[in-house]
This record gives C-alpha cells, sequence and structure tokens, in this order.
C-alpha cells in the first residue's frame, strides 16, 4: 500500500475530528476521565506548528502533529491511523517518515507523551525504539526517542 505526506488543509478540519473521536476519545476518558471534544481535538492540533495529513490513493487515512521545542527536540503531540488502517505496518513506516522529518532538520530527539490507558500505542512505541522517561502523571506517560544522526568523518 502506498502512503504520502501533506500539509493539512483547512478543509481537512472534519476529517482530523472525525478520526480523533472515532479513534482516541475512549482511551482519553479512561486516561483522563473526561471526553474528547472537538474544540479540544482542534485546539491540540493548532498548537502545534506542524500537522501531515498521512494518505492513502489521495485519501486521508490519519495525521501527525509535531513542533519543534527551543531546546532543538521534536515535541510529537499525536500519530492518528484511522481503524481499518491500523496493524498493517504503515504505523512503523509513519514512525520511520517522522524519524527522516527530525533527522532533516537536524534533531536527534523525539519526545511525546501517550495516554496511560492506550496499551496497544505504548508496545508500539516501545517496540520502535522510545523509552519511558518516568511515571505517568495526569494519565500520560512521557516517551523519547535518540536518533542516530550519521557524523562525516574529517580529516
Amino acid at each position: 500500500m502506498d502512503i504520502s505526506y501533506r500539509p493539512r488543509h483547512k478543509k481537512d478540519q472534519q476529517f482530523l475530528v472525525h478520526v480523533s473521536m472515532r479513534t482516541m476519545n475512549q482511551i482519553i476518558i479512561k486516561s483522563t476521565g473526561r471526553p474528547l471534544t472537538e474544540a479540544r481535538i482542534l485546539k491540540q492540533i493548532n498548537e502545534n506548528q506542524t500537522t501531515e495529513i498521512i494518505e492513502s490513493a489521495k485519501r486521508p487515512i490519519g495525521y501527525y502533529s509535531y513542533s519543534i521545542l527551543p531546546s532543538g527536540q521534536m515535541y510529537l503531540s499525536a500519530v492518528v491511523l484511522s481503524p481499518e488502517m491500523q496493524h498493517r505496518g504503515i504505523g512503523r513506516r509513519v514512525a520511520k517518515h517522522i524519524e527522516g522529518v527530525a533527522l532533516s532538520k537536524g534533531i536527534d530527539t523525539i519526545l511525546g507523551h501517550i495516554h496511560y490507558a492506550n496499551r496497544q500505542s505504548l508496545i508500539f512505541w516501545l517496540k520502535n525504539g522510545y523509552r519511558i522517561l518516568g511515571p505517568h502523571m495526569k494519565g500520560t506517560l512521557a516517551v523519547e526517542k535518540r536518533l542516530r544522526r550519521w557524523r562525516k568523518i574529517t580529516g
């Protein structure tokens, strides 16, 4: 299956809300005790510097959002795939793509938070080289991945 990435457009707003509600509402309720709302979804997405739409056959199947922190690290705030696209190896490809984006920007550390109730996501990110930074707080676990950058040897 071919997948591609593109910047989000205003016309993507309904898709972003719909796919987020389908995949994350129950997890958010279990983690925080509060339901997910359209306003919360859009606030979180709009707080990020970048949101990319993940597509297959020119149809949106998910998205990811990130910001570059003043420390020079990437903060990955969301990776969401529609349920029918999960368990097909797409998430692994998206994770590698995100790492490539980080490295192309000179970033060697990706940070994020995983909702404590999202065991499937936690297992996925741990399998893909992320590590837990400490105990869960406010329903989430902080994670990070340090990327290896090839350095040119001179001399």
